[in-house]
């Protein structure tokens, strides 16, 4: 699924500088959290909170920030999953309607082109009627652990409530895969 979404997340729009790459990798693996939901192994919810709960606060994990990861960390962890999580934050703030919405306008718009993170986020204020920055800001541009979950759910809640997903071990593989080939 992962490789399958960069088809119209990845190879229809291209970022226009490589600090945008959140807007490949990020859409590439909520396509899978999605795929998870679709084959009844987990929500998209409950795996955005179990990723959360994965990394503790004090791990490096926290300290990129994917909407600019620098050169050395353009295909770190934080690039795939904080770009999903931004995806499942923006899907809470906005509601699924708005959400679908800019998800299949997003590639529509940009399609055979290049895009980058300012133009994604001024797609779905406009979608959704609301300003986003504080979404965006949490979960691209700011480095530690949010103080909720991307379905803002408290930190200390996030994973234990839902333990793991069935998805988790197989989305978990096909990162390792990815990470041994880039």
């Amino acid at each position: 699924m992962h490789e399958n979404a960069h088809q119209w997340f990845g190879d229809s729009v291209a970022v226009k500088g490589w600090k945008h790459i959140w807007l490949n990798e990020g859409f590439a693996t909520y396509a899978e959290w999605m795929w998870s939901e679709k084959l009844g192994e987990g929500t998209a919810a409950e795996v955005a909170d179990y990723f959360y709960g994965l990394w503790p606060a004090e791990d490096e994990f926290w300290q990129v920030k994917p909407g600019d990861p620098g050169a050395a960390d353009l295909f770190h962890n934080a690039t795939y999953y904080r770009g999903a999580m931004a995806l499942q934050a923006l899907r809470v703030e906005v509601g699924d309607a708005a959400f679908w919405n800019i998800v299949k306008t997003w590639p529509t718009v940009k399609r055979h082109g290049n895009a980058e993170t300012s133009e994604f986020i001024a797609l779905a204020e406009r979608i959704s009627g609301k300003q986003l920055d504080a979404v965006f800001d949490t979960w691209l541009f700011t480095v530690g652990k949010p103080a909720t979950s991307p379905n803002g759910t408290a930190a200390a809640t996030a994973k234990a409530t839902g333990g793991e997903p069935a998805s988790v071990a197989k989305i978990k593989a096909v990162h390792e895969l990815l990470r041994h080939t880039k």
